[in-house]
């Protein structure tokens, strides 16, 4: 944008503490010339940083993180360098120029969003087996099966918010014969 350069890096960064320093050390060293090198971290728990390095308030970092939340990114970091070209582009076209180069690495690196995934397991008679398996097959799970003389389990990690619903899909397809139980605690994927 008016001469100025916006070269953004994105990448899976888990903390805030030494990977983020890492990460940003890494992009101003491949970038000795940019003066500003804004970046913003968004964490699986909710919590983010950054950094507007001595841009206008809220029109590097802040804009940053907004790549990072429209892409659904957690667990990742996203870093703009600036090299100056000479024409000042006035706050509102600095934040857009930032935003757009955030919002471009995110998308070239591919980060996905995170879901929550619990681990599951379902039991149920031979006979209920097929039905099960019908209600489960729209989950995009992969099911590992047991058998044993009394039936068949199935375990795979299913979304977190989606728990409930499969619960009652199985249920109905067997009549209620069938159980669903979570296994440990949610986590990350």
């Amino acid at each position: 944008m008016r001469r100025s350069r916006f070269l953004a890096h994105a990448a899976p960064v888990e903390d805030d503490g030494g990977a983020l320093r890492a990460f940003v050390a890494a992009v101003r060293a491949a970038h000795r010339d940019a003066r500003h090198v804004v970046y913003a971290w968004r964490g699986a728990d909710g919590r983010s940083r950054t950094a507007d390095d001595g841009e206008p308030r809220g029109t590097g970092g802040r804009r940053c993180l907004e790549a990072l939340e429209r892409a659904g990114a957690v667990g990742a970091a996203v870093a703009v360098a600036r090299v100056f070209g000479g024409t000042l582009l006035g706050v509102g076209g600095l934040g857009r120029a930032y935003f757009d180069a955030a919002a471009a690495a995110v998308a070239a690196a591919g980060l996905r969003p995170l879901v929550r995934v619990r681990r599951v397991t379902v039991t149920c008679d031979f006979a209920d087996e097929a039905s099960v398996a019908r209600a489960l097959g729209g989950a995009g799970v992969v099911w590992a099966r047991t058998y044993a003389a009394g039936g068949v389990e199935l375990a795979g990690e299913v979304e977190d918010a989606a728990v409930a619903a499969l619960a009652a899909a199985v249920a109905a397809a067997s009549g209620g014969r069938a159980h669903l139980r979570t296994m440990g605690e949610a986590r990350w994927r």
